[in-house]
This record gives structure tokens, C-alpha cells and sequence, in this order.
């Protein structure tokens, strides 16, 4: 596959149909499977902030070039390079990295003498290529199997279930499930913040036992339309919006989220032409635009200061 620049926001706003064959698939397996887990841990591992259960582990790590986008896969090279230093000699692990091709760490005692070179394959990783998460996950089960030891899986990527075969995410799930054992938790991380993209990893982590781990995105308290930051909307915004755009050196809105006027997801000419109009022509934005309040909208806009409480 052949992997083009990318024209459309990696998170884009959550308008996909609902994959509710995917969704029946995901609970008619849940409830026949039955699955052996993994020990408990007294101390969890973290992995981007969250807790992941069990003492063995096999990193399951979509590699393909769609993994580049905004940075995706230079922030998983450093969350699971920390990952991995917290594990001790109690702890088993592994490591599978796919594309339409795997490259793997077999399974082995979580030692300083096999941490190190596992960070450094780590840090050498590059990504390239379509993605086959079928083919990466069953080198991932067959190492556990291999092993014989009680191990979750951690799956992370994009949540693209594959750009190969072009198969829909419902088939992919079950082209999955017939093709690895039962009674290996399959726990998922979603690297976006569009909760529909995410559904095949919810539902995969569903139909194997395990947990899907991506936490809520977060919502910011904003005033649509507000980019300068001092509290109200007015003629000075989109002149703010248009020096950020055009003019070097000029500052970056200090909430990123509240000058996206036209709630697309990115910063450009159009959030000023949108605040001209809601000025000037129709008086209205997308909200929150009357009053300070939450975006319910998921994108991957941030504030470094917000204005509102």
C-alpha cells in the first residue's frame, strides 16, 4: 500500500455510521468466550496513564505509515520505551510490530539485560506501509502460545483494522477471532480521539476478554470564536485568526479549540470568514458560542490557557 499525504483531520468529527453489525459480533463472542486472563499484579503497569493488568505481556504495535500522522508513533516509541522500564524480573514480555509484514521480540524474563535492546528495537522502529492487524496478532498469540505462560496482549495503533484486504471492520473482527485462540485478553489502545474510529478496538477488546484502555477524551471549557483569549468575541478575533495564518512570528491563539470558529478541527482562513459573517451577516457560531462552556466536539485542538472558569 501506498501511503499519500494526508488531506483529511486524523481525527475526524464523529459522523461515521454506527457499526452495529460490528457491535453484535463483538457481544455473540463475548458470551461464549471464556477467557484464562492474566495474574493480577500488585502493582499495575501504566501505559499512557492507564493501568494495565497482569504480569506478562505482548505489545502488539501497528506500524504502518499512517502511524506517522501527527506524531503518533514518536509519542509510542517514548510512552512504551517508560512502559518498559517499569517492568522487573517478575514480569514476562514481548514485542510484535506490523505492517503486511511483522517484526518481533519473542517472549522473554523482563531483565535489565533484555530491557535495553528491547527499547532500542523499540527506538529503531520506523514506520512504512499498509497494516494487517489480523497478521499482528496472530504472531502476537502465537507467542504467547509458544510461551505457555498466562499473557495479555496490548494492542495499540490508529485503530485501522487493515488497509489490505479491504475488509469492513466487522469481518476483519471475526477474520481475527477464528484465526487466534481463545482465552488470550486482547487489551486495546486507540491512539485517536474520535470515539467511532475506536469502535473495532472496543469491540475486539470485548469479544477477547480484555479491556479497551483509551481514556475519555478530554473537553475543553471554551468560547467559540474567542482567539484572542481576552473573554469576548469580537472584530479583533478573526484579525487574530488571519496574523496567525498569514503572518510570521505571529502569536498562536492561546485556546486553540475556542478559535476554531467553524468547529472543523483545524486553524485556517475559514474560521475568520466564519467570524466575519457570525459578526457581521448571521450573528451566529457553532456553540459553545453564547456563553463558556464545554466542546462536545472531538477533535485534537487543546488550550494551553483558557479564558473561561
Amino acid at each position: 500500500m501506498v501511503c499519500f499525504t494526508k488531506t483529511a483531520p486524523l481525527v475526524p468529527r464523529a459522523k461515521r455510521r454506527t457499526m452495529s453489525r460490528l457491535a453484535l459480533v463483538a457481544v455473540a463472542i463475548a458470551l461464549t468466550a471464556v477467557p484464562k486472563g492474566a495474574s493480577a499484579q500488585t502493582d499495575p503497569i501504566t501505559f499512557y496513564g492507564v493501568d494495565v493488568p497482569g504480569d506478562n505481556f505482548v505489545w502488539c504495535v501497528d506500524r504502518s505509515c499512517s502511524m506517522t500522522w501527527d506524531g503518533l508513533f514518536g509519542d509510542l516509541q517514548t510512552e512504551l520505551t517508560n512502559t518498559l522500564v517499569q517492568l522487573d524480573g517478575t514480569n514476562q514480555f514481548g514485542l510484535v510490530f506490523f505492517n503486511e509484514s511483522v517484526i518481533s521480540l519473542p517472549m522473554q524474563p523482563a531483565l535489565p539485560s533484555t530491557i535495553t535492546p528491547a527499547i532500542s528495537i523499540v527506538q529503531a522502529i520506523a514506520p512504512a506501509g499498509g497494516t494487517d492487524t489480523p497478521l499482528g496478532l496472530l504472531a502476537a498469540t502465537t507467542m504467547i502460545e509458544t510461551a505457555g505462560l498466562a499473557t495479555s496482549v496490548v494492542l495499540v495503533g490508529d485503530s485501522m483494522p487493515t488497509t489490505l484486504a479491504m475488509h469492513p471492520p466487522d469481518v476483519t473482527l471475526e477474520i481475527i477471532l477464528a484465526g487466534i485462540p481463545t482465552g488470550i485478553p486482547v487489551h486495546t489502545y486507540c491512539l485517536t480521539l474520535d470515539p467511532t474510529a475506536c469502535a473495532f478496538y472496543e469491540a475486539l477488546a470485548a469479544a477477547t476478554g480484555g479491556l479497551f484502555l483509551t481514556p475519555a477524551p478530554p473537553q475543553n471549557t471554551i468560547l467559540r470564536g474567542d482567539s484572542n483569549g481576552d473573554g469576548v468575541v469580537n472584530v479583533a478575533d478573526p484579525v487574530y485568526t488571519l496574523a496567525y495564518n498569514y503572518i510570521g512570528g505571529s502569536p498562536i491563539p492561546p485556546c486553540l479549540d475556542a478559535a476554531d470558529a467553524d468547529d472543523n478541527g483545524f486553524i485556517e482562513v475559514t474560521d475568520a470568514v466564519v467570524l466575519f459573517s457570525a459578526l457581521f451577516v448571521s450573528g451566529t457560531l457553532p456553540p459553545p458560542s453564547v456563553a463558556c462552556g464545554l466542546d462536545t466536539t472531538i477533535d485534537a485542538l487543546t488550550c494551553l490557557v483558557q479564558s473561561c472558569p
